[in-house]
């Protein structure tokens, strides 16, 4: 996958939103406009010319999620899981959470 920066539109059952995510030397990092803070990284998939993401996503005391469940006094950390084009510029990707899935559209912005 191309290393750069990421726009990622999604939507759950409570909501959508977005988020600007970097893919540099297999770590994934990123915000969205919540306040939503994404760590992780990608990893070659066993099936070819896909990649699997694991992203630590923490949200902020207060904040909803698309998903339904709003951020306590102590805000709320999860992980979000999903496999995608390794050759990706515009793809539709389902990300899957403990607490529900999320659709979501990802695009190749910029190199770095």
């Amino acid at each position: 996958m191309k290393e750069g920066f990421y726009s990622v539109d999604y939507q759950g059952v409570a909501g959508m939103g977005n988020a600007v995510l970097v893919l540099r030397d297999g770590e994934v990092f990123g915000v969205d406009v919540r306040g939503g803070r994404y760590d992780g990284h990608c990893r070659p998939s066993a099936t070819p010319g896909l990649l699997d993401f694991t992203v630590t996503v923490t949200i902020p005391a207060g904040v909803g999620t698309v998903m339904g469940p709003v951020a306590l006094s102590g805000g709320l950390t999860f992980e979000a899981r999903s496999r995608l084009q390794a050759n990706l510029d515009y793809q539709t990707v389902p990300v899957k959470t403990e607490y529900g899935d999320i659709q979501t559209v990802v695009a190749f912005i910029r190199a770095l």
